[in-house]
């Protein structure tokens, strides 16, 4: 197990997210291969051709799963097509996007697949449906920094994603301060700042939202901040 499940739904219905840290993350010596394979990948990201006129510091590649629980089965789809409403996200909502799509090498990748099938596992413990069949979006993201110019991992603020549960899970950071990661309900209710190798937030997107701080590097080199966003969506029968 990537997780341990039983504790993770546990915060989630105390809580209605999870915060694991790395330590809590289990990685077997079969998987190390595939995670440093997973995390290189951030290195070759292109420019998220949505930013608007001069926000230049996002980079990404998406990739669209259909998951069918009761088969087991996790199919990647050859559809890099993305839509939120303008009322979900007010900084890229409201069009169809047509995002970088995430190379086949990499929706193979055995540790990619492993953090979808234990996170829905648990999320699907913690609140049950009835949809056996899920669509999943998993976003890799990597938010830069100069000196003098700061980047912002959410650049539509506080806000949910439009989907039924998301997961957050760190994938890196080098020469940066900031980043912090906030969860509301009505109000801010936790702080967390990402650092430790997949340290992970699992959260229920229906009930609450999301946001993270402008990051800012240390000294006069570039600085980054590596998110995968997964996105879990009851698929539309």
């Amino acid at each position: 197990m990537f997780i341990n499940i039983d504790k993770v739904v546990e915060e989630l219905k105390e809580n209605k997210f999870s915060h694991i840290p790395s330590e809590k993350i289990n990685i077997k010596a079969n998987e190390i291969t595939d995670l440093a394979r997973l995390k290189k990948s951030w290195d070759y990201l292109p420019i998220d051709p949505y930013m608007k006129k001069g926000d230049t510091y996002r980079r990404k590649c998406f990739g669209k799963f259909i998951v069918n629980i009761t088969n087991k089965t996790i199919d990647f789809v050859d559809d890099n097509t993305f839509f939120q409403s303008s009322e979900i996200n007010s900084y890229a909502g409201g069009i169809e996007r047509k995002l970088p799509k995430m190379s086949d090498i990499i929706s193979s990748n055995s540790v990619l697949r492993k953090i979808i099938e234990n996170t829905l596992s648990a999320f699907l413990m913690y609140k049950k449906k009835e949809s056996n069949i899920w669509d999943v979006f998993v976003h890799q993201f990597r938010i830069e920094s100069k000196k003098g110019i700061q980047g912002n991992p959410t650049p539509e603020g506080i806000h949910k994603d439009g989907h039924t549960f998301i997961s957050m899970h760190m994938i890196g950071r080098y020469n940066i301060e900031g980043g912090t990661s906030y969860i509301y309900d009505e109000n801010k209710i936790k702080e967390i700042v990402l650092k430790g190798n997949l340290e992970s937030i699992l959260l229920d997107d229906m009930e609450m939202y999301h946001s993270a701080s402008a990051i800012s590097s240390i000294n006069d080199e570039e600085g980054f901040r590596d998110l995968m966003v997964i996105d879990y969506r009851e698929k539309r029968q």
